[in-house]
């Protein structure tokens, strides 16, 4: 993809593409036009990362930064209406930690415009706002970041732990992995009393802080869950670490002994990670070309998404998340 005219110094310039699937595989495996021969072809879902990588064709320029991946989806949200997706989760790929086969891998809910307790009077702002503020973004070609902060957004970020210690010798040092997330649609019949995240498959140690051991080369499968509560229907189910797909293999375990993969007990509760003693709001959002005043937006990125076997009422996605996170910024989140 070449840009279509000239940047100038301190500048910006928008270079745009479209991709078609262009072999017969792949024209099946995304129920293009054309595809015919597709026995035997899984198909995948119309939902997919995007991962951008920079590169000169002449002369001696140093990007600051070179590859940018995102992994965020937009979806409706209705008053009382649970949606749900699977997350594939793993740390391969990241350098071993000594006489370790196993680690342990972190997952934090991050949480913009989705608050636990809705105040009406700013929801109504939020609602009267949004679209006036969401059509000047897309008319301006603005950033996720931007757009994360007036819509409502869930962040799932991915931190694993790495063996080695920071200079004071008293935290771990955890490193990032690809995150995945949504933005939210909300509801305009009704104004939430408030919502409700959590991760099913992982154990809860503090708020929107869930923890798990991963074999260094298996898959953990966790379901993230999402309801905007109402009046009629307040109910919320905290997360279930017991939970297993029913679709999907979790592999968490892999070559690991019984001892080995023993998850983390409720006992752990409200423990908080190490390196994460403040969820990692120490860590920047989204990435290092972005200039973000009010926290620091999300982060997006992950791998592949395809939806998920047997889905029902409840609103099911699979986002996976692969080695292609490690091809993009990596930062490291200390205490």
């Amino acid at each position: 993809m070449l840009n279509n005219g000239d940047i100038l110094d301190g500048n910006k310039g928008v270079m745009q593409t479209e991709w078609h699937p262009e072999t017969e595989r792949e024209m099946c495996l995304y129920d293009a036009p054309g595809a015919v021969n597709c026995a035997g072809i899984p198909k995948k879902g119309p939902h997919q990362c995007v991962m951008v990588e920079l590169k000169s064709h002449g002369g001696n320029y140093v990007f600051t930064n070179d590859s940018v991946h995102r992994n965020m989806n937009f979806v409706d949200a209705a008053a009382g209406a649970e949606m749900a997706l699977e997350a594939f989760i793993t740390p391969t790929g990241a350098l071993r930690i000594p006489d370790r086969r196993e680690r342990y891998v972190y997952v934090q809910i991050d949480r913009r415009n989705l608050q636990v307790q809705v105040d009406p009077k700013e929801y109504e702002r939020m609602i009267g706002e949004l679209e006036g503020r969401r059509k000047r973004w897309q008319e301006e070609r603005g950033s996720y970041a931007d757009l994360a902060r007036f819509m409502p957004t869930l962040a799932i970020h991915v931190y694993h732990e790495t063996g080695e210690i920071d200079r004071n010798k008293e935290k771990e040092v955890l490193e990032d992995q690809a995150s995945f997330g949504l933005f939210v649609n909300p509801p305009r019949s009704e104004i939430p009393l408030g919502w409700g995240l959590a991760i099913d498959g992982a154990v809860e140690i503090a708020p929107d802080l869930y923890k798990m051991r991963i074999s260094d080369v298996g898959t953990a499968v966790v379901r993230v869950r999402m309801k905007a509560l109402t009046s009629k229907d307040p109910k919320f189910d905290r997360g279930d670490p017991a939970w297993r797909s029913k679709d999907h293999k979790d592999t968490r375990c892999e070559k690991l002994d019984e001892k080995e993969c023993e998850q983390p007990s409720g006992k752990q509760l409200l423990s908080l990670a190490p390196g994460l003693d403040q969820a990692a709001g120490d860590v920047d959002g989204f990435d290092g070309l972005e200039n973000i005043d009010d926290a620091g937006a999300p982060e997006a990125g992950g791998c592949q998404s395809v939806p998920a076997a047997g889905g029902s009422a409840v609103s099911l996605l699979l986002l996976g998340l692969a080695l292609l996170g490690w091809y993009a910024l990596r930062r490291r989140a200390r205490g």
